[in-house]
This record gives structure tokens, sequence and C-alpha cells, in this order.
């Protein structure tokens, strides 16, 4: 008889274990999570009510999920006790189009309440989106907390973080230099240095004293890890500030191998804009029509958003007066994965590197980079969404109007 009740006993017991270790992964895994109103990025027109409705569907799907104990709008305040214990999440968007289907990208930063130190990011690139808007990007929503959700699953708790670094102090606008030097990082930077075996933690310094413009899309974050860039990079790299677009000074032409200063002046406008066509990283296989089509997709796009500024094509003549107002587009396709349904469906991804050169002497004036998931599309409807996008990229660089 007491066989049998220990016997009765030990199930009872490892159901019991089971729940308990259940209801422990069930718990939230802050206090808190306040969720800013969201920011659109200089350059992007987004409509102001539809964003609401977008905020609106994410503060929803994000009370649904086991983050926090509770989700926060803007107005709400953290009560101070649980500040070391709970996270704000602010959202910017970073690029929208809605020519033919909808693409809108956002970029997202979490941040611990007590001292503003940063947590985790994520981006969320909605491509290919359809029969989307009004009241219906609040189910858009869904689409981004699921990759807030990926972001911090894993996450430490938030009292293993060190403090966040003291602010620097604040410097009188009239101290302020300009930087010794016009280099801009970029993912292709990183690579390039990676390739050429200069030790990480030279990368890392460089990194952290450099102006950049790193991509650290989803995307972008995996090409970069598949050319052997280190965790530990990659983490300076997402730690770095994002160094904001210098305004454009005007300068004199200097001539081929004169100018270290990369910039024009244009005065409201720039006196033209050469397309060249585009091209492919070595090794990265892409048809003679997927580039064509990124050739004239980015022609055409980029006149429509140019703002009063001829764009002509490759090879075209620009008055040898007005060269060293005028500038040169060149595009790249530095990665290019077609989606497959093998052995589970997986999209593509696309990355770019987006040259801006002056056109008198080919002065590098900016480095963009982006990432992007792509449809099942042929290879020409992949190209024309290629210099859509590049065109969009360009629009926000140079501030057209």
């Amino acid at each position: 008889m007491k066989r049998f009740a220990v016997c009765a006993l030990v199930p009872a017991l490892v159901s019991l274990l089971v729940v308990s270790l259940a209801a422990k992964d069930d718990q939230p895994q802050w206090k808190a999570l306040q969720v800013k109103h969201f920011t659109l990025q200089a350059g992007v027109n987004f409509p102001q009510e539809e964003l609401g409705y977008l905020y609106e569907g994410v503060l929803e799907k994000l009370g649904r999920s086991k983050l926090a104990e509770q989700v926060l709008d803007d107005a709400a305040t953290v009560p101070p006790v649980d500040a070391a214990n709970s996270v704000v999440m602010e959202g910017a968007v970073t690029s929208f189009d809605q020519a033919g289907s909808t693409h809108v990208h956002m970029e997202f930063k979490l941040y611990r309440v007590s001292d503003h130190r940063l947590i985790t990011t994520a981006t969320w690139l909605g491509d290919n989106l359809r029969s989307i808007h009004g009241k219906t990007w609040r189910e858009a929503g869904r689409l981004v907390v699921q990759e807030v959700e990926k972001a911090t699953k894993g996450l430490q708790p938030l009292a293993s973080y060190p403090p966040a670094p003291p602010a620097a102090p604040a410097v009188p606008a009239t101290a302020v230099q300009a930087p010794t030097s016009a280099e801009t990082l970029t993912n292709s930077s990183i690579v390039e240095m990676v390739t050429a075996k200069i030790p990480e933690d030279v990368i890392i310094t460089k990194i952290e004293t450099t102006a950049n413009n790193f991509d650290l899309s989803t995307p972008a974050l995996a090409d970069l890890n598949q050319k052997g860039v280190s965790s530990a990079i990659v983490k300076a790299m997402l730690k770095a500030p994002k160094t904001p677009a210098a305004p454009v000074q005007p300068v004199a032409a200097t001539g081929p191998g004169g100018g270290q200063a990369a910039s024009v002046h244009h005065e409201g406008r720039y006196k033209a804009i050469e397309i060249r066509h585009c091209t492919a990283g070595q090794d990265i296989s892409v048809t003679s029509g997927f580039l064509d089509a990124c050739y004239e997709s980015l022609k055409t796009r980029l006149a429509v958003e140019q703002g009063g500024t001829p764009v002509v094509a490759e090879g075209s003549t620009i008055p040898e007066a007005g060269a060293a107002d005028s500038v040169v587009v060149e595009v790249k396709i530095t990665v290019f994965k077609k989606s497959h349904n093998f052995p589970v469906p997986t999209p593509g991804t696309m990355s770019l590197e987006i040259g801006l050169y002056r056109k008198n002497d080919h002065a590098l004036i900016n480095t963009l980079t982006h990432s992007y998931k792509l449809p099942p599309k042929s290879d020409e409807e992949l190209g024309k969404a290629a210099g859509m996008w590049a065109a969009l990229e360009i629009k926000k660089a140079m501030n057209l109007q």
C-alpha cells in the first residue's frame, strides 16, 4: 500500500514542477513598458493620422504580450520605484513609400527608464504591404510587435546592465569645430577592415572615434555575421551614435586630386544629378535585366523626387561651370539573395551601397547603405524596386524637396 502511495505521488510532483516552470516562463520581463509616440526621420512623409493608428495598434498588441506587467502610453509615468526594472521604447519611421504597394521601415530603441541605458534595438521592414490605409494600420502593429519580441527574446535582467555612460558636457556652439576627417564608416568599411585582418580592438576604437552611417537592420546584421564580423565589433556598431548628415557647405572647385572637402553648394537646388548605371559587387549574381531595370527606375523615381534639379543619364554633358555644384550617383548591389520556398518559405534580402560624388573631381560626398527583404518577384521587378528604394534614400540624404 505504501509503495502504491509513493508511486502515485511521483507523477503529481512532476506535474507540479512542470506547472511551476511554465508559470515562471509566463512571468513578464519587466514591470512596465512605456511606448513613446512614433516620430518621422527627416524627409519621411508619413500621414500623421495613420501614424497614430499604427501607434494605437502597437500599444494594443504589446498589451497582450508578456514583455511587461503593464504597457503605458506616452502620457503615463513610470513610478520611480519601478524605473530600474522598466523600459521605454522609442520608434521612428525611417522610410515610407506608397508607389504600387506600401513600404514602411521603422527603427526602435529600448532604454532602461531609470538611467536611459540602451538595452536593445529592433527594426521592422514592412515591404509590399497591400490594402493598408486608415485604421487598418492598427493591424500592422502586430507585425511591429513581432519584431520587438524577437529583439528582446533572451535578454538579460535589466539589473545586469551597467549604468548608462555619463552625458558629455555641453559645449558652447562657438566652440564646436568641424571634424578633422571627412571619413564616414559604413558596413562595407567594417568588412574591409575585418578582411584586411586589422585587430579587433583597433576596429572598435575606429568605430568609437569616427563618424558613421551604419545599416543596422536585421538583414544587414546577418550579412555582417556571414562575412566574419565578430559580435564585439557588431556591438560597438550598435552602440555608436549615428552621425547626422552634415549641412552642405559651399566650397570652391579644386580639380582632380586637390579637393579634400567633398561637398557642393546648391543654393536651393543642385545644378544637375547624373545617374550612373547600377552595378553589382564581386561574386554578386544578378542579371543584366535587373541592373537595367534598377537604372531606369532610379532615373524615373529620382526625377519625381528631385525638387527641380535636372536628373540626367550617364554620359550626359554637364557644363564645366556647373560641375562643382553637380552630383554623380552610383548604386552598387552588395547583397542579393532571392526568396525561396524550400525547405521553408524564406524572404530574400538585398543590400544597396549608394555613392554620391561631386561631378568635377569625383570626390566622395556621402555613402549610403540600406538593406531590404525581397518578395518572390522576377529580376526585373526586383531591379525596379531597388532603383525606387535607392531614389528614396538619395532624396533624404540630399534634402531634396
